[in-house]
Parts: C-alpha cells; sequence; structure tokens
C-alpha cells in the first residue's frame, strides 16, 4: 500500500491524504507496531531504557502521527468521507 499517510513529510500536505486510506492506513500501522511490539517482548536481551521504553517509544511513532494528522485532518476538512474513515 502506499499512501502519504506512511510516510508524511513536513510539511505537512493534506491534499494527498484520502479519505479511503484513512482506515488501512491506520491498520496497517497498528499491525506493524504489534509485531515490532511481540518482537521487543521476545527478546533475550537484558531490559534497558532503550530496548524497553525508548523502543516503544519509536515503534508506537508512525501510530501516533498518523492519527494525530488524522485528527487534524477531521477538524479542519469535517467531510462525510472523513468522518466514515
Amino acid at each position: 500500500m502506499q499512501s502519504y499517510l506512511l510516510r508524511p513529510k513536513h510539511p505537512l500536505q493534506f491534499d494527498k491524504i484520502e479519505a479511503a486510506d484513512i482506515e488501512p492506513v491506520i491498520r496497517q500501522l497498528v499491525a506493524d507496531a504489534k509485531h515490532e511490539l511481540e518482537a521487543m517482548g521476545n527478546s533475550p536481551a537484558c531490559p534497558e531504557w532503550a530496548n524497553t521504553l525508548g523502543a516503544l517509544e519509536t515503534i508506537t511513532e508512525p501510530v501516533e502521527l498518523a492519527t494525530g494528522i488524522v485528527e487534524h485532518l477531521a477538524s479542519i476538512a469535517n467531510t462525510p468521507e472523513i468522518r466514515a474513515a
């Protein structure tokens, strides 16, 4: 899947976001994060900040960024398509 939401660039270009992409992209990002979290949880490495909380921050950042963009988009372009997504 290719979508601007998967790799947003600054400054944000809201006109490149398609309403039909929102749900599949968020689902993909959550699935990717879940996979990485499972790998992190199965790691035999000694728990340290970098491979626990630091890694958690890195793993969840794409989901947080995409949902934040969508929330902002919904507040400025409240269309039926965006609300449905």
